[in-house]
């Protein structure tokens, strides 16, 4: 079973400060809203920050990456593993398909259309995890509610093979829209369903639910400059 935010957040505490306490004083919250956020036998509702200010305090206070604190993994920002020889020089195709994934208010999907094969090399893919390139595609992000890891008009690689529900980001069904958005696990068997930027709504959903999807994890996403 994956780490949740809060286990993660109570070890990453437990190996850099000496209480929790002294994490509050660092990031500037009080002990009492810093306990909100980490796991108990008592409390049913699992939290977690959804500022962006606070969650750039906590990465910087605890040295790790916004994108490993929310996720436990860096897999949006940097690869993983060298290169194999038979990998150097060849590629694998992956469909760009016409769906945008909202970020924001969602986007109602009728039909998917493949509108260009991009070519990445299969190292590329294996360093973010994807082994089999028929079993994800890339997908344009609309909206600003995932920024700032994800901006409007970014390409998103999507692995259609993760689909059970962890903490991380992912691309979501709610009904008959689609959305990019964070995705927490909750005690029985409830997801929250959630923006880094503040004004969007949270949802709170059975996972089984048949208005709640997930069609793939988010494992790296691009954008142009």
């Amino acid at each position: 079973m994956s780490e949740s935010f809060g286990e993660r957040l109570k070890r990453l505490i437990n190996k850099e400060f000496e209480s929790v306490s002294e994490f509050a004083r660092k990031i500037k919250k009080s002990s009492k809203t810093v306990d909100t956020w980490l796991p108990s036998p008592t409390r049913e509702r699992l939290s977690r920050p959804r500022k962006q200010e606070d969650l750039d305090a906590i990465a910087e206070a605890l040295k790790v990456s916004v994108a490993y604190l929310l996720t436990g993994e860096d897999s949006l920002l940097e690869p993983k593993g060298i290169a194999t020889p038979e990998e150097l020089g060849t590629v694998a195709y992956v469909n760009l398909i016409n769906v945008t994934v909202g970020a924001g208010n969602g986007h109602y999907v009728q039909s998917e259309e493949v509108i260009e094969v991009l070519e990445i090399s299969k190292f590329f893919l294996r360093a973010y995890g994807l082994s089999e390139p028929f079993k994800c595609s890339a997908v344009t992000v609309i909206g600003p509610s995932m920024e700032p890891l994800l901006r409007s008009g970014d390409i998103v690689l999507v692995d259609h093979l993760q689909t059970t529900p962890q903490d991380g980001i992912y691309v979501v069904r709610l009904e008959d829209t689609v959305y990019v958005k964070n995705v927490a696990k909750l005690l029985g068997n409830k997801v929250r369903v959630f923006s880094l930027a503040e004004g969007y709504p949270v949802h709170e959903i059975a996972a089984d639910s048949p208005d709640f999807a997930i069609i793939g994890r988010v494992v790296w996403g691009g954008r142009r400059f």
